[in-house]
């Protein structure tokens, strides 16, 4: 183990007084700590490098200037680049609102987990438990060596009455919150008994399922630096919120998703926390108000982050292309790509083209994030969103959600773009779609968003409607629309496509020949009240009149 196992890096002007008092408190805790006491210089390079070399974490104690260039030789950002060119382990400490340098908000955006600390007057010297105890996990993570963890004082127990003719019961300790008050009670929930985190474990393990959700959030409070307990903890809120609604709100108000993202941010290099987290999230997020929840309080940073240090994580992957998948409606499509979500779905669809989990989850995702958003759409194609969806779909086709899914996206990123219809057809769109609705013809699914696809990639465009005919597509739609003649969105979504094709003239001897008229009649008649339905098939009756 090397003599000093944390590094400390700071700007002196700005942080000294509160890294003396964290390196304290490290030491304290049995972690050797290196702190450099006098102002940066040529004379401590030497020794900077090698306690950085040597050490198995760096915290960057995150101030407005932190990364700043100086004349002398050595410096924050001398440090910082040395830090990020041996690509050691880091610990973010954010001390400001907003870094001054862009180099340090390029190392360090929005999307690096951190832990916020910004202490006033005799907080400087006063650094908080919980922001030792994450030190403390992330070393631990890193390496597989921690600490102890402070636990928080007992209340002394008063003895327990004694039954006449009985033995006296043992007594048992309250696990409490740190930040919660002397009251056992927890959102009406009794605190949980026992004695440590691997006690803890085991109730998570055995009881998760049906205990309160108040008491699952009590025990990540009290067990901040144990990355068992917060797998275990989350894994238990991803369950209980899965088809549940009544468990989403309970969840919620019980203070779960702030549990969730402190535990995801304490614990960012833990696989296994980062991606129960990312499940956790994705199930509360089924719920509209659980939505905007997470987005306030920084679960799309958290998620995100999570798959960008996990990129090779594939059971990571598939449950964060699943929360942004949910967390991509309304309004926070934008957030989401200017956060680097775009980027994250499609990396792991190319990292992990055989997972089909990875490959539904981010069709799902890319779908969502291009609905309604033409600078999404843009952005999804110039990363190569586009080809990750077609490859998904041709590498399985046998897989009905990955097809129902990739029709959408490709659906979603055809509308009203003009670009993208050109891109997907030269890239085997029409022939991935066709494929789809061939391969899951009993799939109304898979018809619906197959159909929505070919008709906005037959919109305006003269050759993608000749492909489509060649390649299959009018009798795909005809056998889909007698196969489901009694699903009003497959009637609708077919006519709309054939109400396309028949605006090319030199199809419509062929659409005549298939009868698809008397569809259409059939169509217009089931569905009198749908105002869509009745649109296309006007439109397609008239052109074929």
């Amino acid at each position: 183990m090397p003599p000093h196992r944390v590094f400390i890096s700071l700007r002196f002007s700005e942080a000294m007084e509160e890294s003396e008092a964290l390196k304290k408190a490290l030491d304290e805790r049995g972690v050797p700590t290196f702190l450099c006491s006098v102002a940066a210089g040529d004379s401590i390079a030497d020794a900077v490098i090698e306690a950085i070399d040597e050490c198995e974490l760096v915290v960057i104690m995150g101030t407005h200037t932190y990364g700043e260039k100086l004349g002398s030789k050595f410096s924050s950002c001398k440090e910082l680049e040395f830090i990020m060119d041996e690509e050691k382990p880091f610990f973010l400490v954010k001390m400001c609102d907003r870094f001054k340098h862009a180099k340090t908000r390029f190392w360090f955006p929005s999307t690096i987990a951190d832990h916020p600390w910004r202490p006033q007057g005799a907080e400087r010297s006063q650094p908080p438990d919980e922001l030792v105890d994450a030190i403390i996990a992330k070393l631990k993570d890193v390496t597989g060596v921690g600490a102890s963890v402070k636990q928080q004082p007992q209340q002394p127990q008063q003895p327990q009455q004694q039954e006449a003719g009985g033995p006296a019961s043992s007594t048992s300790l309250d696990i409490s919150s740190p930040s919660s008050s002397s009251s056992s009670q927890v959102h009406g929930v009794r605190a949980v008994s026992g004695g440590g985190a691997e006690d803890a474990v085991r109730k998570l393990q055995n009881n998760g399922i049906s205990m309160h959700a108040a008491e699952i959030v009590q025990l990540m409070q009290a067990f901040p630096a144990s990355a068992d307990v917060q797998r275990f903890a989350c894994k238990a809120l991803e369950d209980q919120a899965r088809d549940n609604g009544s468990k989403r709100v309970e969840a919620a108000a019980s203070g779960a998703i702030d549990a969730i993202i402190k535990a995801m941010k304490m614990h960012s290099s833990n696989g296994d926390v980062q991606e129960k987290g990312c499940a956790a999230l994705w199930n509360l997020a089924e719920n509209d108000d659980n939505v905007v929840s997470i987005a306030s309080k920084g679960g799309i940073d958290v998620v995100i982050a999570a798959m960008k240090m996990h990129s090779s994580n594939s059971g990571v992957q598939v449950q964060g292309c699943g929360a942004l998948w949910k967390l991509a409606y309304n309004n926070y499509r934008v957030a989401i790509a200017l956060k680097g979500g775009i980027d994250a779905v499609v990396s792991a669809m190319k990292i992990h083209t055989n997972n089909e989990g990875v490959q539904h989850k981010g069709c799902g995702a890319l779908q969502n994030l291009a609905c309604y958003r033409r600078d999404n759409k843009r952005a999804i194609a110039l990363k190569g969103g586009i080809d990750a969806v077609i490859a998904a779909m041709k590498n399985h086709i046998d897989n009905s959600k990955v097809q129902h899914q990739g029709c959408g996206a490709l659906h979603n990123l055809a509308v009203n773009d003009d670009d993208n219809k050109v891109a997907t057809a030269s890239k085997g769109g029409i022939d991935a779609v066709i494929a789809a609705m061939k391969s899951h013809t009993n799939n109304a699914g898979v018809q619906q968003n197959g159909f929505a696809a070919l008709c906005n990639i037959a919109c305006n465009n003269d050759d993608n409607k000749v492909a489509i005919a060649s390649k299959g597509g009018i009798d795909a739609v005809v056998a889909a629309m007698k196969t489901h003649t009694n699903d009003g969105g497959v009637q609708k979504n077919g006519c709309g496509v054939l109400a396309h094709l028949a605006l090319h003239p030199d199809l419509r001897g062929y659409l005549r020949s298939e009868n698809v008229s008397l569809l259409a009649r059939q169509a217009k008649k089931s569905y009198p009240g749908n105002s869509q339905v009745y649109e296309w098939t006007t439109s397609l009756l008239r052109s074929l009149a």
